[in-house]
């Protein structure tokens, strides 16, 4: 009888979403790259933290978000979560999520 030998499991990216940033505000940092693939799992906060970096937006400077100019996820929201309710359609059929940013509120 021959014993089963465990084949080698490819490792599996984790789902993404496309997340399409634009500024509200012209004071609210430069983007150069504003599309970003994103794991499904992290939250608003660790995009955030994130995009602070990118921006170049100080640790005691705001950064607020916004779904549909009106709708701020909390920090804590997956962006499974996020991808479910709000994503879109693009052109070529990928589903991407809008977020618009600004360093003061906005909406609201």
């Amino acid at each position: 009888m021959s014993e089963i030998q465990p084949q080698d499991t490819p490792k599996l990216k984790p789902p993404k979403i496309r997340v399409r940033i634009d500024k509200i505000d012209d004071e609210s940092g430069e983007v150069k790259k504003k599309n970003y693939d994103i794991k499904l799992s992290d939250t608003v906060a660790h995009f955030t933290a994130t995009m602070r970096k990118v921006l170049r937006i100080p640790a005691n400077d705001s950064l607020f978000f916004y779904i549909h100019e009106t709708f701020s996820p909390s920090l804590d929201t997956t962006f499974e979560i996020l991808a479910r309710h709000y994503a879109e359609k693009d052109e070529k059929g990928k589903e991407v999520l809008h977020l618009k940013f600004s360093t003061t509120p906005v909406y609201g």
